[in-house]
């Protein structure tokens, strides 16, 4: 959903400081990144499964779950392992 890059940029302000982000159908990855910029410590990690998005993604140091979330049963067994 994209509620707006304001209201992104708000919560992630409120929720400062944190160490991770993880966006779920994470797109081009404009909200990890914008958390990346108020945090640059912060691992930033996605679930996507579009191939051109996610090298792209990977491209920008987000480590990507290709888990297709609409088709794959939850929970994962142990963790969602990120690469």
């Amino acid at each position: 959903m994209n509620y707006g890059r304001h209201v992104i940029d708000g919560y992630l302000r409120q929720s400062l400081p944190f160490r991770s982000v993880l966006g779920i159908g994470a797109g081009q990855g404009y909200n990890p990144l914008a958390a990346k910029h108020l945090a640059a410590d912060a691992s930033l990690s996605a679930e996507e499964t579009c191939p051109g998005v996610v090298r792209l993604l990977r491209d920008n140091g987000i480590g990507v779950k290709t888990a297709g979330l609409e088709r794959e049963q939850l929970p994962f067994q142990n963790r969602l392992e990120i690469s």
